[in-house]
């Protein structure tokens, strides 16, 4: 999906390739991420699928590995722009590329590779825990101490006697006005 305005462009989509770093002709480094924008069958059933190639200029190290193919994405930028090939084909690009928003999967996928770079490194097959030398209470057979044991519940006093009423004694008369 791509949503244009005045201000910049939108492009939702899934990567449809990995990410690669590449250089301009003066050596300036980009991240290139070609993003599946839009896709559409036709009545005989051929697919025409609309690819944006995006383009990252700045903190090029914080996206190092964090992006593979099929991620769905959101990104934010100015001018989306159109070129023409020999071929007839028209390529679009968005190189200036001002904000990545990333779907929950791969947000996921990235707190899992935190917690892996945290664990620490030991040797394959050794428990990391420390062993317990007293009981828990958790260990089949023990007892809870008899000091554990719940106080019995507070009387509650007993409610009030409702009165009964019958229909000539009630309190309000069906045909009196009320103030309501």
């Amino acid at each position: 999906m791509i949503i244009q305005t005045k201000t910049g462009t939108k492009i939702t989509g899934t990567l449809s390739r990995d990410p690669s770093l590449k250089e301009t002709k003066t050596g300036k480094p980009f991240l290139s991420l070609s993003v599946k924008a839009h896709s559409t069958k036709d009545a005989s059933g051929n697919r025409s699928n609309m690819f944006v190639e995006c383009c990252i200029w700045s903190d090029l190290d914080k996206w190092d590995g964090l992006l593979q193919k099929g991620d769905f994405v959101e990104i934010c930028g100015g001018e989306l722009k159109s070129n023409t090939g020999a071929n007839g084909t028209t390529y679009w690009n968005l190189h200036n590329v001002e904000g990545v928003v990333v779907g929950g999967l791969v947000a996921a996928r990235w707190v899992q590779m935190a917690i892996d770079m945290m664990q620490p490194t030991g040797q394959a097959g050794t428990n990391d825990f420390a062993p317990v030398e007293n009981d828990t209470p958790f260990d089949t057979g023990s007892q809870p101490p008899q000091s554990a044991s719940l106080p019995e519940p507070a009387k509650q006093p007993a409610p009030a006697a409702v009165p009964d009423y019958n229909g000539d004694d009630r309190p309000i008369s069906d045909t009196d006005d009320l103030l309501f």
